[in-house]
């Protein structure tokens, strides 16, 4: 992923002929996917592993990885950091920022995207504009809002997406782009959509403000770490999920979990003994609920030793 050339150039002419060096002709109109050309210069192609090879090793080649799916990372803010609704602004000043959000997209109709009260768009605005009425909460309520759809719902945000949300915010005029996304790991610049869309954004003047991540606060959890971006997260958080276990003699005990599960009263047994598969069991210890035989626990609730805050106290299976 690089800089465009100069002067005359033809960004996907130049991927194809790449292309026509690697596989047959006849293959690469269903294997091409998309050029990355408005704001840097890079495509998206179908490669087996030695096409992929053979492709990184050519000459004005910086890198070729595959695509990875990154999620969301999210959660409430405002409220959070205790900036009220009503402070001083400068209204006229925030209407000329046009800030570039990359996550789900948005209903234009919503009720949360009011352009009541604006003045003209911003003439620096190269992208397309589509109307409708409310209000939302926001950092900087009169802003302008760029959406652009990366990710869809339960399978997660294609990094070939990003890279194009990217391409096209930077080519739009974006003032900022705000992308809270990640694989919670982190990966080489040459090979993390994010670091590379954000680099070019930095190279056009667009600052990238990016989620640290949603690991915290162990030490080495950020996976947010381009120094040419604004790395974003909070050491803590206002909000806990709790749910509760009623055991047999009546007590109830409440801690930390997610359950979708609705008993509606029905009595489930606990079970600490939660493997019998010695062979593949070697070495570890089912008490610990790192081997779970799951015929021998369906049904059931799996009571495990938990020695960190990660590990789960028991299970429902």
């Amino acid at each position: 992923m690089g800089s465009l050339p100069r002067g005359e150039y033809s960004p996907t002419s130049h991927h194809l002929s790449l292309l026509q060096q690697v596989m047959d002709i006849g293959d690469i109109a269903s294997h091409f996917v998309r050029s990355y050309k408005r704001s840097f210069n890079g495509f998206v192609a179908k490669l087996n592993y030695q096409q992929r090879e053979k492709l990184a090793n050519m000459e004005g080649v910086v890198s070729v990885f595959p695509s990875k799916t990154l999620y969301l990372q999210t959660t409430r803010s405002w409220d959070f950091v205790g900036l009220c609704e009503s402070f001083k602004r400068q209204q006229k000043a925030e209407s000329d920022v046009v800030i570039g959000v990359i996550d789900t997209g948005i209903w234009p109709e919503s009720e949360s995207f009011s352009d009541a009260g604006f003045g003209p768009i911003p003439t620096k605005w190269r992208g397309t504009c589509e109307g409708g009425e409310g209000t939302a909460r926001g950092g900087v309520p009169s802003s302008r809002i760029a959406a652009y759809k990366v990710c869809q719902p339960n399978s997660g945000c294609n990094g070939a997406d990003v890279l194009s949300a990217f391409d096209d915010a930077i080519a739009d005029g974006v003032d900022i782009i705000t992308i809270s996304l990640g694989s919670g790991s982190v990966s080489d610049f040459v090979r993390d959509s994010i670091a590379i869309g954000s680099f070019h954004a930095m190279e056009k003047g667009v600052l990238t403000v990016h989620s640290a991540g949603n690991k915290g606060p162990d030490p080495n959890s950020v996976s947010s770490v381009a120094p040419w971006l604004l790395s974003v997260a909070a050491t803590t958080i206002d909000r806990q999920f709790i749910d509760k276990v009623t055991l047999g003699n009546g007590k109830t005990l409440w801690g930390r979990s997610v359950n979708t599960i609705v008993s509606n009263g029905t009595k489930v047994p606990i079970v600490v003994r939660n493997s019998d598969d010695k062979k593949r069991c070697t070495g570890v210890t089912p008490e610990n609920c790192d081997c779970v035989d799951s015929e021998l626990v369906k049904g059931k609730i799996v009571l495990c030793e938990a020695f960190t805050r990660t590990d789960v106290e028991y299970l429902h299976m």
